[in-house]
């Protein structure tokens, strides 16, 4: 299997980039794949390769990481998506089944149950329960496990579990997150007798019994009990003409020698049609003709307060660390204190293991919570309406 990005729109149209199994791309110098463009910072984003499955993850860039139209920090790639690369570069992800391959062992797939041995500290020789989903780790009281040292940021590190692996990434923890002593950066898939190191302080040996069932790692996708972080029904941007899928499938034509093109007559003039009424989707919300389809239109989300922001669809995090979509300045927010997702059929709200807890409408919520025009959220000593429409 072989990955490409094609160049699609600005300073990279025409352009094809092989794909590595790490590619950073960005405007510097040491970028595997290097865009100089406007709105591209020196390391704007980061591409990797996982098993069968690619990676796209935003690297902290001003002007954002897009995939198929929505602002993301980290999400998984598919055959065909639209990579945007702050306002101007467009690069389409094409995977193709030409590079050979030696036959993969069939290893088993499918997860009968995980757990979790603590090897120091007060419960030391007992077993934590790791369900469908995901648990956090800290020291803040919200998370499921909690680790009482300094040296652990308040929400330090995250493990998910689908139906056939599990995973650990690391929070943006200060003291950082080890598997077998090395200290990782993305996230990791576990296997059994593998040692997790919180901050060198708290340690972990992984148990998981497997169900003895063949399966295509092909199908490992992040799994929550609330549902995806991300919505995985991208509306792309741009619609591919039958034509279009076809030669961006097939590899990369030399092109041949053709004679001189000879101008054909203009074409006789035609009466200008009359535009149609506007469409409306299932939710209600207007949409857009694009030759083809018809994408809806997520809604204009607001959040009115002392200060007022207007979200961009997709998943906007709220809270004080400078890495945060919505950063506000309230010392009574966490870092990373709660999500917002906008998508064409619902504003959804969750929070993130926030230690003082977000409230919406006088309630603090604990799953994730539909929002309506109208609905007052508090996050610390920050409060806005939510307008939406």
């Amino acid at each position: 299997m072989a990955a490409t990005l094609i160049g699609r729109t600005g300073a990279v149209a025409g352009k094809n980039y092989a794909v590595a199994d790490v590619v950073h791309i960005g405007a510097a110098r040491e970028a595997h794949v290097r865009i100089r463009a406007e709105g591209v910072s020196r390391i704007h984003a980061r591409l990797w390769r996982e098993g069968d499955d690619y990676y796209l993850e935003d690297a902290g860039s001003a002007n954002g990481t897009f995939l198929s139209g929505i602002r993301i920090r980290k999400d998984r790639l598919r055959h065909l998506d639209v990579v945007t690369l702050g306002r101007s570069v467009d690069l389409i992800f094409v995977i193709r089944d030409d590079e050979p391959e030696a036959a993969a062992p069939v290893r088993p797939r499918g997860i009968i149950s995980a757990t979790l041995e603590p090897l120091d500290g007060p419960d030391a020789g007992t077993s934590i329960e790791v369900p469908k989903g995901e648990i956090t780790f800290g020291r803040a009281d919200s998370n499921n496990v909690v680790v009482d040292s300094r040296a652990v940021s308040k929400v330090h590190a995250r493990l998910e579990r689908t139906p056939d692996l599990v995973r650990l990434q690391d929070l943006g923890s200060v003291n950082g997150t080890f598997v077998n002593d090395i200290r990782i950066d993305l996230p990791v898939v576990l296997s059994l007798g593998d040692r997790i190191s919180l901050a060198g302080v708290r340690e972990f040996q992984v148990a998981i019994e497997p169900s003895g069932e063949p399966g295509d790692s092909s199908a490992s996708t992040p799994l929550a009990e609330n549902g995806p972080v991300f919505s995985q029904e991208w509306k792309t941007r741009l619609v591919w003409s039958a034509e279009e899928l076809a030669e961006l499938a097939a590899p990369t034509p030399v092109p041949a020698a053709s004679p001189p093109k000879v101008a054909a007559p203009p074409p006789p003039p035609q009466e200008k049609a009359e535009p149609g009424p506007q469409s409306v989707s299932k939710a209600g919300l207007p949409t857009v003709f694009a030759g083809a389809p018809l994408v809806p239109l997520p809604p204009r989300v607001r959040l009115v307060g002392a200060t007022t922001h207007t979200l961009a669809p997709g998943a906007t995090t709220v809270g004080r660390d400078v890495s945060a979509t919505l950063r506000i300045d309230d010392r009574r927010a966490s870092r990373a204190h709660a999500e917002i997702i906008v998508t064409t059929d619902e504003v959804t709200l969750e929070d993130k293991g926030s230690v003082n807890g977000t409230v919406v409408n006088g309630r603090e919520i604990r799953t994730r919570q539909r929002l309506a025009n109208g609905d007052r959220i508090k996050i610390g000593e920050t409060e806005w309406t939510v307008e939406i429409g």
